[in-house]
C-alpha cells in the first residue's frame, strides 16, 4: 500500500490472460474495489493483435459489458507492442 498525504491506495498488477483479467476485474468491481482505493495494472508481454483495440480488453459475451467497462476505468494497461517499422525495417 502506498500513501500520499491523507489518501492511501493499493496497487494490483495482473499478469494473466485477457479473459482472466476481465473476470478478475468484474469480481473487483462487485467487491467495491474499483472506486479509487485500488489501482490496477495489466501487463501483456506478448500481446495479440486485438489487444491494441481498447474495447477488446473489457468486452465479453456475458451481458456484463457495462460493469466491465466501469471496472476497467481504473486500469492502466502496459503492453510490449511496437510498429513493424520501429526497428528501422522498411516495408
Amino acid at each position: 500500500m502506498y500513501s500520499y498525504g491523507v489518501d492511501a491506495y493499493t496497487v494490483v498488477v495482473l499478469a494473466a490472460p485477457k479473459e482472466d483479467r476481465r473476470r478478475f476485474m468484474l469480481h473487483a468491481h462487485d467487491a467495491g474495489m474499483t472506486t479509487g482505493d485500488y489501482v490496477f495494472y495489466t501487463v501483456d508481454m506478448l500481446p495479440d493483435e486485438e489487444v491494441i483495440d481498447p474495447e477488446s480488453v473489457w468486452k465479453g459475451n456475458d451481458g456484463r459489458d457495462v460493469e466491465a467497462k466501469e471496472a476497467f476505468e481504473c486500469v492502466f494497461h502496459v503492453s510490449n507492442v511496437w510498429a513493424k517499422n520501429s526497428l528501422g525495417v522498411r516495408g
